[in-house]
C-alpha cells in the first residue's frame, strides 16, 4: 500500500494497532501520518511515538472519538493467529507481555493536556480528530487542527455532522 500512495502522491495514515512495522513504512518512501491511540500504559505510548518519528513519520494523528468498544466477548488478543491478529507490530512481544491486556487498551483519560504531552514527545504536528463540539475545536484549535472526516457512529456514539457546525466557528 505505501508504494502505491508514494506513486501518486497522497498521504498514508498508519494506526497505533498497524501490522506493519514501520520501518518497512517508511522503505516505501510514502509520506505517513501516525494515528495515535494513548495506551492505558502511557510508556507504550511513548516507545510508539519516538519509532514512529525515528522512522519518518510526518504528524501524529490523534483520534480524540475512539472509545468505540467491541463487544465484551470479542478480544482480537484472543483471535487465532492469522493476519487479522497481527496487531501493534511496532512493540517486542515482551513490550506486549510486561504491559498486559490493560496497558494495551486506549486510555480514557486523555484530555487536552495530551495534546502538549504528545506535541513535546513527538516534535512533530498534531491533528486531532473527531472533535465533536464547537468549543472543544476552539480549545484544540490553540496548538492542534481539528482534521475532517466522514461522519460516523461507534457504539452509539454521536456522528461529528448533527454536533458540530460546519463550519466551525472561528
Amino acid at each position: 500500500m505505501g508504494r502505491a500512495v508514494a506513486s501518486t502522491g497522497s498521504l498514508l495514515g498508519v494506526s497505533t494497532n498497524t501490522g506493519v512495522p514501520f520501518a518497512a513504512i517508511a522503505r516505501t518512501g510514502a509520506p505517513w501520518w501516525f494515528q495515535v491511540y494513548v495506551t492505558r500504559d502511557h510508556g507504550l505510548t511513548e516507545k510508539l511515538v519516538e519509532r514512529a518519528v525515528a522512522n519518518g513519520a510526518r504528524a501524529l494523528l490523534f483520534t480524540v472519538d475512539m472509545f468505540a468498544r467491541l463487544p465484551t466477548n470479542v478480544d482480537p488478543l484472543d483471535w487465532p493467529e492469522s493476519a487479522a491478529k497481527l496487531r501493534l507490530a511496532n512493540l517486542t512481544a515482551e513490550e506486549q507481555t510486561a504491559a498486559g491486556r490493560e496497558g494495551l487498551v486506549a486510555d480514557p483519560s486523555i484530555s487536552i493536556a495530551t495534546i502538549s504531552w504528545l506535541r513535546k514527545l513527538s516534535g512533530l504536528p498534531i491533528v486531532v480528530k473527531g472533535v465533536l463540539r464547537a468549543d472543544d475545536a476552539e480549545r484544540v484549535s490553540t496548538g492542534a487542527q481539528p482534521a475532517s472526516s466522514c461522519p460516523r457512529t461507534a457504539d452509539g456514539a454521536l456522528a461529528r455532522r448533527p454536533v458540530l457546525p460546519a463550519p466551525c466557528p472561528k
